[in-house]
């Protein structure tokens, strides 16, 4: 809980001091890709490998340094045990990263990623281990880690873009996620 709280407090302050230097360019979305994605809770594994949904927002702060918020919903991953029961582990990501241009032409840009991801995994767990006998995990756990990756920004047409970014989470889960979508430009 103290980490949430000095993580909120730390977003709001970078916001709080962007609001007047960074424009609101770009807005997108698209498709995410998560691997791996080990989380441990009560000495029991769970994971999040599958496909979700991202949208987000672009802010200018210079013609080299990007402001992209994001924000991440994946399909739950269900695991079936052979004593019978199910878990089922659903993973949020709310991400803020900065986009370092580090090269740039008319209709492409190459970009570096860094930044703040803050991961909420939802897990629903009721079955039976031979060892263990009943298990019940029901929780939702935050999990605040740092990004780093990768991407690049292709224009179509005037205010129409692709973008695909590869980033890497380091946390307790150590996840690398790909995300291919559509950006507009106001």
């Amino acid at each position: 809980m103290k980490n949430l709280l000095i993580t909120l407090s730390f977003l709001i302050l970078l916001f709080s001091s962007i609001k007047g230097s960074a424009q609101l360019t770009k807005i997108g979305g698209g498709f995410s890709l998560a691997t791996s994605g080990l989380y441990l809770y009560n000495d029991l594994e769970y994971y999040n490998n599958s496909i979700g949904f991202d949208i987000r927002a672009e802010f200018d702060v210079t013609k080299t340094i990007k402001i992209v918020p994001d924000f991440q919903f994946f399909l739950p991953k269900t695991k079936e045990y052979i004593l019978g029961g199910e878990s089922k582990t659903t993973l949020l990501a709310l991400d803020l990263n900065g986009h370092f241009i580090i090269a740039s032409s008319k209709k492409v840009d190459f970009y570096a990623i860094g930044g703040l991801h803050i991961g909420g995994w939802n897990i629903k767990d009721k079955h039976i281990e031979s060892f263990i006998g009943e298990v019940d995990n029901s929780a939702f756990k935050i999990d605040v880690a740092a990004n780093i990756g990768a991407g690049i920004e292709i224009k179509v047409t005037r205010k129409l873009g692709v973008f695909a970014d590869a980033k890497y989470i380091v946390s307790n889960s150590n996840q690398l996620v790909f995300t291919p979508g559509l950006i507009y430009e106001f």
